[in-house]
């Protein structure tokens, strides 16, 4: 909780000049967009669910939609368009 709470309180007292931000994501870092709030529900989700290989199944599946090259590794989202790496 502790990640989640740092993230909020730097996005929210925001001292830049109008129009910046405190927040930035760089062209190289836009395949590891996760959410401190995804990684925190997920865990707390292992933690609660007994039967966490039906949980697992469906919580997955619709990231194996997901566009993959040919060594099975999940692209960048600026070249899933690109068919030469499938």
């Amino acid at each position: 909780m502790d990640i989640c709470y740092n993230s909020y309180t730097i996005a929210y007292f925001n001292f830049q000049p109008h129009g910046t931000s405190d927040i930035i994501t760089k062209r190289n870092d836009t395949h590891n967009l996760l959410q401190p709030e995804t990684i925190e529900s997920v865990c707390i989700i292992l933690l609660a669910v007994k039967h966490i290989g039906i949980w697992n199944g469906r919580y997955f599946k619709p990231l194996r939609n997901i566009p993959k090259c040919k060594m099975e590794a999940i692209l960048p989202l600026e070249m899933a368009g690109e068919s030469s790496h499938y």
